[in-house]
């Protein structure tokens, strides 16, 4: 029997309010699931993962998780809860440029992702590191997600 280690990027989340230099996501996109969708990707990697497949690599993109516009619907799915409880790592991405998604969405980040390994890319401009949004919005967010 054939084990594989996964690594799944799901582009899900619609739209980004933000149009940063050199981005090729495009923003205006929606993707149009159903939750037999994510169901049948489900039974598929727990069938995999019970084969002795690794499930190692959860992407949930393509846009800024904090200024998207489906991220409750995403996370709140049953089998996206499923398939982050059996992946060892989950990987997002933001910008961290907007306080007030921030505030807005981290109880429900918390909540979904308690007790996992999460990665955070940041599309990152040279000329945000000297944005004060970005710099208090960074500390906060790992403040928030990290800290007991």
């Amino acid at each position: 029997m054939e084990k594989y280690t996964y690594e799944l990027v799901l582009d899900t989340l619609n739209g980004c309010k933000w149009n940063c230099h050199g981005c090729t996501v495009d923003r205006l996109a929606t993707y149009s699931y159903k939750p037999e969708d994510f169901r049948s990707l489900e039974e598929f990697m727990l069938k995999e993962k019970s084969k002795g497949s690794i499930l190692n690599h959860f992407e949930i993109g393509p846009t800024d998780f904090l200024s998207c516009s489906n991220l409750e619907e995403i996370l709140n799915d049953s089998s996206i809860q499923s398939l982050i409880k059996n992946f060892e790592h989950i990987f997002l991405t933001s910008t961290l440029l907007s306080k007030k998604d921030m505030q807005a969405r981290m109880p429900l980040i918390k909540e979904k992702l308690l007790n996992k390994c999460v990665y955070l890319f940041i599309p990152l401009e040279l000329k945000k590191l000297t944005d004060p949004r970005f710099k208090t919005n960074y500390s906060r967010m790992f403040i928030t997600l990290w800290m007991k």
